[in-house]
This record gives structure tokens, C-alpha cells and sequence, in this order.
């Protein structure tokens, strides 16, 4: 699955978000109860996320240095990621699985409890070979430059939206 591809098939996840500010999509991301992902801001805040993609989305949609721990499946060693002025710092080896056909509705359902960190492809495919849903898995910058890609996207047609309900005529 190309690079595209996969973009265009996530910001299909994302188009009940088009046009919300940065704020409003963070926050949806948000959980103040543990998850297996953990981001801490430089400023000090602390929250979780429902799957490791909402970590690196949160690391775009704050535009704030932030430290990252997310927990594989079945394991209790954090996979530890670092974002820094932009710039990805994570394990060479760890991967990211993401569903290959999730619901856009029922996100939380279908999407989330299957995108994961793995600290490498073989623990993924461990994992992979018994979980009931089909994962494609991907390099963390790889979906680090995605996760860019679908805030990018967001943020544009949340200006267009400000721009364009100033009204007219």
C-alpha cells in the first residue's frame, strides 16, 4: 500500500473533522483515562490517546515538543517516541499497525484498539497473525509523515471554512 493511498484512505477516517479547528480534533482525541498511549507535553501536560496514530496527530496538532510512550499489545514495555522542533526520534525497527478496512463511523471500535506500535515487524507479526482484524504495518516516520499529512490537510480546511463564513452578499 503506497503512501497515498493509505493517506487518502485515512483522511476518508477524517471527514466529520473537516473544518473543525486544531483544538476541537485534539480534544477528540483526548483520554484522561490511562490507554496504552502516552503523550507528555513539554509544557507539562500529560494525557492518553485511544491508538498510537493519535499520538503522532497530537505531536502535529500541537506544534509543541512532546514525548510519546506507547505500550504494544501484550507487553509491558513502552515503545518510547520523541518529537522535537518537527523532527521524529523513534526505535529504527518499530512499525505502527493500522487497519485496512475500518468503519468511519464506529472509529473508536474498528480502528483504534488495532492501531499499534510494535517495537519491530516481527512482533507485529506476531501480534498480526492472531488478531481478527487485517493491520497493514508501517514504519513510525512513515506514519509520522501521514499524520503531518492528514493535520496539514485539516488545518487548510479549517482556514478555508474561517475565510469563507465571513458571509456574503
Amino acid at each position: 500500500m503506497t503512501h497515498t493511498h493509505l493517506t487518502d484512505r485515512l483522511n476518508d477516517l477524517f471527514t466529520r473533522r473537516e473544518g473543525q479547528a486544531p483544538e476541537v480534533i485534539l480534544r477528540d482525541l483526548v483520554s484522561f483515562n490511562p490507554t496504552a498511549h502516552m503523550v507528555q507535553t513539554q509544557s507539562g501536560v500529560r494525557f492518553f490517546t485511544y491508538c498510537a496514530l493519535d499520538t503522532l496527530l497530537a505531536a502535529w496538532l500541537l506544534d509543541e515538543n512532546i514525548d510519546i510512550d506507547t505500550t504494544p499489545p501484550g507487553n509491558s514495555q513502552p515503545i518510547r517516541i520523541t518529537v522535537r522542533y518537527e523532527q521524529l526520534h523513534a526505535p529504527a525497527d518499530a512499525v505502527i499497525a493500522l487497519p485496512d478496512t475500518p468503519d468511519a463511523v464506529e472509529v473508536r471500535q474498528t480502528f483504534c484498539p488495532y492501531a499499534n506500535a510494535f517495537p519491530d515487524r516481527a512482533s507485529y507479526e506476531s501480534w498480526a497473525s492472531t488478531s481478527p482484524v487485517e493491520t497493514t504495518a508501517l514504519p513510525v516516520s512513515e506514519v509520522f509523515l501521514i499524520a503531518r499529512d492528514i493535520v496539514e490537510r485539516l488545518k487548510y480546511l479549517h482556514t478555508l471554512q474561517e475565510l469563507g463564513s465571513g458571509g456574503c452578499c
